[in-house]
């Protein structure tokens, strides 16, 4: 229950910025509810609680100066950001994943804190782009992503009987997956 309200609240503030807020204050909208990623990035990491609010506030002080800086459509930078984050997801993330959080050494810790910055940039900074695209388009994408985790949750409450990644998150299961992909379809 506590899931479906926080997610009510948040298109009430969310669906009313994309389509009427100027680009700014939905930037800085984003770029705070990315930031609620960044700690839990963190915190996944198991980062003291200190450092895991320094990290936040580096975060949102270098995206936040790069939004004023150069604006949302900077090309080579979003080029770049995407290339780095993209290369991390394909290469590092799926053998951390499968070797669990726990397992990792604090060399592997700090390297994922600081991959964590360039990753999750990339993410706020493709969000404006879209947003740059049309209302209508990232709108689209978002829908996308929340049918994927709502058709995750419900099928896998509902039908999960086999573990997807038990060591990372228990309650995920192949079931739900599927259903997430159901859904999307």
């Amino acid at each position: 229950r506590l899931r479906i309200i926080t997610a009510l609240a948040l298109l009430a503030v969310l669906l009313p910025s994309i389509f009427f807020a100027p680009q700014n204050f939905l930037g800085a909208l984003l770029l705070g509810i990315l930031t609620i990623a960044v700690w839990e990035w963190a915190r996944l990491l198991k980062i003291p609680r200190q450092f895991a609010c320094l990290y936040c506030l580096v975060f949102a002080f270098l995206n936040a100066g790069f939004f004023l800086y150069s604006g949302p459509n900077h090309e080579t930078w979003l080029f770049a950001l995407c290339l780095v984050a993209v290369t991390f997801w394909l290469s590092y993330a799926p053998w951390a994943l499968w070797k669990g959080v726990r397992a990792l050494d604090q060399c592997e810790r700090i390297f994922l804190l600081l991959a964590g910055l360039p990753v999750l940039s990339a993410a706020w900074l493709a969000l404006m782009v879209l947003h740059a695209e049309g209302a209508g388009y990232m709108l689209s994408v978002l829908v996308t992503v929340w049918l994927a985790d709502s058709g995750a949750y419900f099928f896998g409450k509902g039908y999960g009987r086999h573990k997807l990644a038990a060591h990372i998150s228990p309650g995920k299961t192949i079931e739900g997956a599927l259903g997430g992909l159901f859904c999307v379809l």
